[in-house]
């Protein structure tokens, strides 16, 4: 289920419009059981293409996006630089590690 806090968040200005949008697009992708979706990053440039038609590179922003949600730990993912394939993501309440790796 979607968080309410996404929502309130977003207004509070703590997320973007485009992070609020990819998070919501991870749901979408995500197994309901475990909370798992897996993407790359071209995939969801292909998705969510108005989002992000005016970038130069709209891959590009995405990676970026993602990486803003990481930080702020909305979501979660193996680092896998330099990886163009296709990886897992952990949504919203499953666990988040805060010690940098």
């Amino acid at each position: 289920m979607i968080s309410r806090q996404l929502f309130d968040d977003y207004a509070s200005g703590q997320l973007t419009a485009e992070e609020l949008v990819i998070i919501l697009h991870l749901f979408y992708k995500a197994n309901i059981v475990s909370g798992r979706a897996g993407v790359n990053y071209q995939s969801v440039a292909n998705d969510l293409e108005d989002l992000f038609k005016n970038y130069k590179n709209p891959v590009n922003q995405v990676n970026k996006v993602m990486l803003s949600l990481l930080k702020k730990c909305r979501i979660w993912f193996e680092k896998h630089s330099g990886s163009r394939s296709k990886f897992e993501v952990w949504i919203d309440r499953y666990p988040c590690k805060r010690d940098g790796s």
